[in-house]
């Protein structure tokens, strides 16, 4: 469904372009359920980066 594909897209982005894209859902009208993926991903991919930048992953 379109849905789910939303809510996959954001994920596979995250893991190849992970500052510009985290800004970029931040900023998004659909936050609130990307960032629900965005935060998780950042979390298991980039934990150390994303610490050192203050984002708390």
């Amino acid at each position: 469904s379109r849905n789910s594909m939303k809510k996959q897209i954001p994920t596979t982005i995250m893991t190849t372009n992970s500052v510009n894209n985290y800004t970029h859902f931040e900023n998004s009208n659909d936050c609130v359920a990307k960032d629900n993926i965005v935060d998780t991903k950042v979390s298991q991919t980039f934990p150390s980066t994303f610490a050192n930048m203050g984002f708390g992953a």
